[in-house]
């Protein structure tokens, strides 16, 4: 009886063992099973944008081309990062300037975790100095090389994670244009004694607008050279405005110059000098007078002859 005890005891404690030992491979197994990809590819391409130059108009030709790759959401599934990106090639007017050949996504260089990637949206950020460039329009072609992971059976063992490719490629295009240049300014930083000037400048590019402000008043539109009328005593500033065909606005040196009018002479009235009154003779009367005389010489000198 007590062998039989005995035997029951250790059959029992087998069998304890057994399904202990199986819950233990179960618990290990279900806690170490490998990440599976999901079941369909993902098919979100990473998205492309350029930050610099921030517009499409930039009046700087020395620049910085800054182009932004961020790696879609739908990447990070419950799985994890089911998305690699392998390569990011930047070039500017069919000039490579980057090629970024790291590798971003589920076994790459970031996120460092899933919080990270959640909170940033892996945005990777590439910034280069082009230097000069020329006026005119100008291209920037970004393109990334990725794939994401994914698992076309059942999970299990014998089959392979096949990739989809969700490469991407994307062209953007600027423009570098010149302020206008406005020049050779007629009004100088001097003093006028006239109430109007000659307005006369010089233009570098063909212009879609014009104008002038006086003493910081409102622009005054213009088609050309004009006169200023009506200048008051005193001190001015004069600057002349242009835009060019894209809307950008250059401005000339401000004129600072000053109006000093003449002072008007005192209107005096003359007052006429008075002349000696000659008396006038009628010509008959100074005829005998001067006959008359005559004879009285005559007279006389015969009277002094005689007494001799």
């Amino acid at each position: 009886m007590k062998r039989n005890i005995i035997l029951v005891y250790a059959l029992l404690s087998m069998l304890i063992a057994s399904t202990a030992g199986t819950g233990l491979v179960s618990f290990a197994k279900a806690n170490f099973e490998p990440v599976q990809a999901p079941s369909v590819p993902i098919t979100d391409k990473p998205t492309i944008s350029l930050t610099s130059p921030s517009n499409w108009i930039i009046q700087e030709n020395h620049t910085d081309i800054t182009v932004n790759v961020t790696l879609p959401s739908a990447w990070n599934d419950s799985y994890g990062f089911e998305g690699e990106i392998y390569s990011i090639n930047c070039s500017l007017d069919q000039t490579q300037i980057t090629n970024d050949v790291n590798t971003y996504g589920r076994s790459g260089n970031f996120p460092l975790d899933l919080a990270d990637y959640t909170k940033h949206c892996c945005t990777i950020i590439h910034t280069e100095d082009v230097g000069l460039l020329s006026l005119g329009q100008h291209s920037v072609t970004v393109s990334v090389v990725a794939d994401t992971m994914y698992y076309p059976y059942y999970p299990g063992e014998g089959h392979d994670y096949l990739y989809y490719d969700v490469s991407t490629s994307v062209t953007f295009t600027f423009t570098v244009v010149a302020l206008p240049v406005i020049s050779n300014l007629s009004v100088d930083n001097k003093t006028y004694s006239r109430s109007f000037l000659p307005l006369t400048f010089n233009l570098n590019q063909t212009t879609s607008w014009l104008g002038y402000s006086l003493d910081n008043h409102p622009n005054e539109t213009i088609s050309g050279n004009v006169t200023l009328t009506n200048l008051t005593e005193g001190n001015h500033n004069l600057v002349v405005y242009a835009n060019d065909t894209y809307g950008n606005m250059g401005k000339s040196d401000t004129a600072y110059f000053t109006v000093s009018l003449p002072t008007p002479s005192p209107n005096l009235t003359e007052t006429p000098t008075p002349s000696s009154t000659i008396p006038e003779f009628p010509l008959a009367a100074i005829t005998i007078t001067c006959l008359t005389a005559t004879i009285l010489v005559g007279a006389i000198f015969r009277t002094r002859k005689r007494r001799l």
